[in-house]
C-alpha cells in the first residue's frame, strides 16, 4: 500500500468516527428534549385535573349547604328565606318650598309671685304587684320500690325546626309624587301679649333704729392761775 491510500483511509475512518460521534450526541439530544416535553405535558395533565377536581367539591358542597337559590337539603333544620322584593322607582320628587311668615317672640322679664301658702302633699302613685306564674318540673309517679325513691319527668319531645313554604311576592312600582309647594318660615315681628306683674305683699323682719341716752354736754371753765408780784420792802 501506498502511503496515498493510508493517508485515504486514515481520513475515511476519522470522518466516519465524527460522523457516528455527531450522530449519538444529536439523538441524546433529541432523546433529552423528549423527555422534557413529556414532563411538561404531564404537569400540565396534573394541575388541570386538580383544578377541576377542586371546582367540582365546591360546587357540590354549594349544593349540600343550600346556597345556591336551589332547596340544598343541607339538614333536617334548614329553612328558606325569602328574597327581598325589587321596587322599581324611576324618580323621587323634591318639594318646592315658599317663604311663610311665623312670629318672633321677645324675651321679658316678668315677676315672679311669692309663695305664701306651700303646695299640699299629694300622695303617689304606688304601681301594684303582679303576681308571675312560673311553671316548674311536673314529675309523674313512677312505680318504685318503697325504700328507693325515684322519680322521672315527662319525656318531653325536643323541638326541631320545620321548613316553612314561603310565598314571594312580585315587585311593584311605586308612582312617583308631583312636586308639592311646602310653607318654609323665616322671621316676621308679630306683636306679642306680655301679661301684667301680680304684686303680692310680702311681711318680713326689717330691722328699725332704737333711740339711745345721749350724753348732756356740761361747758367746763378751768381757773389759770397767775403770779401776783407784791413790793417787799428791803430792812
Amino acid at each position: 500500500m501506498t502511503t496515498e491510500n493510508r493517508t485515504k483511509l486514515t481520513l475515511k475512518t476519522s470522518l466516519s468516527s465524527t460522523l457516528s460521534s455527531f450522530k449519538s450526541k444529536s439523538s441524546l439530544s433529541s432523546d433529552k428534549m423528549a423527555t422534557t416535553t413529556k414532563s411538561l405535558l404531564m404537569t400540565r395533565h396534573m394541575i388541570i385535573s386538580i383544578l377541576l377536581t377542586i371546582i367540582i367539591h365546591y360546587i357540590l358542597l354549594i349544593e349540600c349547604s343550600g346556597y345556591g337559590g336551589g332547596g340544598g337539603g343541607g339538614g333536617y333544620g334548614h329553612v328558606e328565606y325569602a328574597r327581598p322584593v325589587k321596587i322599581i322607582v324611576k324618580h323621587i320628587a323634591k318639594h318646592v318650598p315658599y317663604p311663610k311668615p311665623y312670629p318672633v317672640y321677645k324675651k321679658v322679664y316678668v315677676p315672679k309671685p311669692y309663695p305664701i301658702f306651700k303646695p299640699l302633699p299629694v300622695a303617689k302613685f304606688v304601681p301594684k304587684h303582679v303576681i308571675v306564674p312560673v311553671t316548674k318540673y311536673v314529675y309523674a309517679p313512677y312505680p318504685v320500690l318503697k325504700p328507693i325513691p325515684v322519680a322521672k319527668p315527662f319525656p318531653v319531645p325536643k323541638p326541631m325546626p320545620v321548613p316553612v313554604p314561603v310565598k314571594v311576592p312580585k315587585p311593584y312600582i311605586v308612582h312617583v309624587p308631583k312636586h308639592v309647594p311646602v310653607a318654609k318660615p323665616y322671621p316676621v315681628p308679630v306683636p306679642v301679649k306680655v301679661p301684667k306683674p301680680i304684686v303680692v305683699p310680702v311681711m318680713k323682719h326689717v330691722p328699725y333704729p332704737v333711740p339711745k341716752p345721749v350724753h348732756k354736754i356740761i361747758p367746763v371753765y378751768k381757773e389759770v392761775p397767775y403770779i401776783v408780784k407784791k413790793h417787799v420792802p428791803v430792812l
